[in-house]
This record gives C-alpha cells, sequence and structure tokens, in this order.
C-alpha cells in the first residue's frame, strides 16, 4: 500500500481530546497488520479546531513510530488552534512541517512529485 490517509469526522467530539489514543493505536494496529504497510500516512485535521497538550504529543510520538517504520507522516488541513499548540510545542516537524496551505490534494501532489518509486524515509520532510 503507498498511503493511508486518516481523518477523524469530528461529529461526537470536535477536538482530539480523549481520542489521541484510539487514533493512535488504530493507526498503527492498521500499519503492523497490513503485510504491505503504508508508505505514507496523511493526518487529516480538519475536523479538530482544538487539540490538548497529550493529544499533540500522543500524534507526534505516533509520527516518530511510522518514521521508524519508513513511513512517512503529513498532517493536512490543521486549524489554527491546532498548528498553533503543534507548533509552540516544536511538534510540528515531528509530523510533516505543518503549514495552513497544505491539503490532502497537496500532500498527495507532493507524494507524486517524489515518485513513487522512493522509500518514505528517502522523501524529505518539507
Amino acid at each position: 500500500m503507498l498511503l493511508a490517509c486518516c481523518r477523524g469526522d469530528g461529529r461526537n467530539r470536535p477536538h482530539l481530546y480523549r481520542q489521541e489514543d484510539h487514533i493512535c493505536t488504530t493507526i498503527l494496529d492498521r500499519v503492523r497488520q497490513d503485510s504491505s504497510p503504508p508508505r505514507f500516512v496523511v493526518l487529516d485535521l480538519s475536523a479538530a479546531p482544538y487539540m490538548d497538550l497529550q493529544s499533540s504529543h500522543a500524534l507526534a510520538d505516533l509520527g516518530d513510530e511510522l518514521r521508524k517504520r519508513g513511513i512517512r507522516v503529513q498532517v493536512v488541513e490543521a486549524r489554527a488552534g491546532v498548528r498553533d499548540r503543534l507548533h509552540g510545542e516544536g511538534l510540528d516537524a515531528r509530523l510533516g512541517d505543518i503549514n495552513r496551505y497544505m491539503s490532502v490534494a497537496d500532500a498527495l501532489d507532493k507524494l507524486q512529485a517524489k515518485g513513487t518509486t522512493e522509500r518514505a524515509s528517502d522523501l524529505p520532510s518539507s
């Protein structure tokens, strides 16, 4: 598998508070179980207007774990409050150098521009 794109629906909880363990565990379980794990994971945070400290660190730890497995991570569609939290904690570089302009389509274009024959660990983080 080349790509996994993950997005919370935001219907029950409009932020990641108390969902981070479930989200991270679900993603890691899928990666571990897949005989052909993704080389690129896109985390769409558009449904989360806020992120608490614990959630931000949990997502950064997820990014570290995926990167150890050769999987590139890119957070996209992060709202201002989420971007501010991640930047303020110095975690944005661990999640794909987050900026307000990166969309899911941009992340896919970025991946395509690098070519599909490269290993994820060979792709630059920005």
